[in-house]
């Protein structure tokens, strides 16, 4: 149940839920479809039952990563072939039109994740391919 207003629960139901870090997560609700609409129950109190967790992961082995393929919306951008983990920074080495673009393994940016298929689906920041 998300808290729209004070005292006003509404139910949503999970589709999806992905652990970002010990204590955070992305859920992708039922009937929320975009940014627009996600951003109407923003910063809301979410509640749930007792009955539900969340398994969450301590750390991600970007090296798992290294052949898939990576897109943004419709377009190929290019296969990963290294997986390169700082304290900084992790980046994902991607060949892309025959040169090497470095790109951010942020989770913000992927939007998901085909394990099946190999594939990763990301938003990249504008301009950053053309570097």
């Amino acid at each position: 149940m998300v808290e729209l207003n004070p005292g006003s629960f509404i139910p949503f139901f999970i589709e999806s839920i992905k652990s970002i870090a010990n204590d955070e997560c992305i859920c992708k609700l039922e009937e929320i479809n975009n940014r627009d609409e996600a951003k109407l129950i923003l910063n809301k109190f979410v509640y749930s039952s007792i009955n539900y967790t969340i398994d969450t992961m301590n750390t991600i082995n970007l090296q798992q990563y290294i052949g898939y393929t990576v897109q943004q919306g419709d377009q190929l951008i290019g296969e990963i072939i290294e997986a390169i983990e700082s304290k900084m920074n992790n980046m994902f080495l991607v060949n892309y039109q025959g040169k090497e673009v470095l790109l951010p393994s942020q989770h913000d940016l992927i939007i998901s994740t085909d394990t099946q298929k190999k594939i990763i689906h990301m938003n990249i920041p504008e301009g950053l391919l053309d570097l």
